[in-house]
């Protein structure tokens, strides 16, 4: 999806994924497909029926949940996901 921006509908939103950390403290690396934990990241857009979360949240969701809208720009891997399909929203401990 080069130079496009995508307008959610309905309860679907879109997140900004974070980098995933791919070795562990002591240099093994550790291939993507061995990795069960779920994934975060940044809420970017959200569609107008989503009703518990905003952009700018930060969120967790499972890791192949949802729709790859990264394409050739692995720099920036965005994901189209449903509102239901988030396991929780993170917040940040003052």
């Amino acid at each position: 999806m080069a130079n496009e921006d995508v307008l959610p509908f309905f309860d679907k939103l879109i997140v900004l994924r974070d980098s995933r950390e791919n070795k562990t403290a002591g240099g093994i690396y550790i291939p993507e497909s061995n990795t069960k934990l779920p994934d975060k990241g940044t809420v970017v857009a959200v569609g107008p029926d989503c009703e518990h979360v905003a952009v700018g949240d930060r969120v967790i969701f499972p890791r192949l949940a949802g729709t790859d809208l990264s394409g050739e720009n692995r720099a920036e891997e965005k994901v189209l996901l449903r509102e239901r399909d988030l396991v929780g929203k993170l917040i940040e401990a003052e």
